[in-house]
């Protein structure tokens, strides 16, 4: 569960090259807790109570579908940064979006959503991240026009956020302009292959 050594080492790989000294443990009990239990401190003895009956219900079966999402995420982060190679085209684009989505802490400072939590989502992307870099090296010109697609809206989120991190520190509107980049991106890297969720398209981008 969240001892899991294969989480441990992925996520301790990460963090050796952040300084800071997060530690897997402590960032997803804190999401655990965070997401589940405590959007809203408990103003009362009785709603006190009420958190730790449902803890006592729910807690190890919301674990272990963390550490399973989680696993996902730090495992094709992982591939990601193996297959990227500093002299290609996309090189500093995909590092900049990694950057953004898997960072020291990402497991609890990443927003919520009205239906949950983004770690989900975040695991998507980083899937569909590992599929265009496989693409780009079977055909690096395509990936080259794709990535002149995506450009506009790119760098419309640096001018939004510079070097941040997606986290909940940034406004919603924010958020929500940055996660749907995130599906477009889907949509045009790795159409067919990873799911994209909601109603993805340039108009939309546009309307931010």
């Amino acid at each position: 569960m969240l001892n899991n050594p294969k989480l441990t080492l992925a996520y301790r790989a990460l963090v050796a090259n952040s300084g800071k000294d997060n530690t897997l443990i402590d960032d997803m009990v804190d999401a655990v807790l965070l997401q589940s239990y405590l959007q809203a401190l408990p103003r009362d003895e009785k709603a006190y109570k009420a958190i730790i009956a449902q803890a006592k219900k729910t807690l190890v079966a919301e674990a272990q579908a963390l550490s399973k999402t989680v696993l996902s995420i730090l495992t094709h982060y992982r591939q990601a940064r193996e297959l990227m190679k500093p002299q290609w085209g996309y090189y500093a684009d995909i590092d900049a979006q990694l950057n953004r989505l898997v960072y020291a802490g990402f497991i609890s400072a990443t927003p919520q959503s009205t239906t949950g939590g983004k770690l989900p989502d975040i695991a998507r992307y980083v899937e569909g991240v590992v599929v265009r870099l496989n693409k780009a090296h079977l055909d690096p010109q395509k990936d080259a026009k794709w990535q002149a697609q995506i450009l506009p809206f790119v760098n419309q989120l640096v001018e939004k956020i510079g070097n941040k991190k997606l986290d909940k520190t940034l406004p919603d509107e924010v958020l929500d302009f940055a996660f749907l980049l995130e599906e477009y991106r889907l949509q045009v890297f790795a159409q067919g292959q990873v799911k994209v969720v909601g109603k993805v398209s340039e108009k939309r981008l546009r309307e931010f």
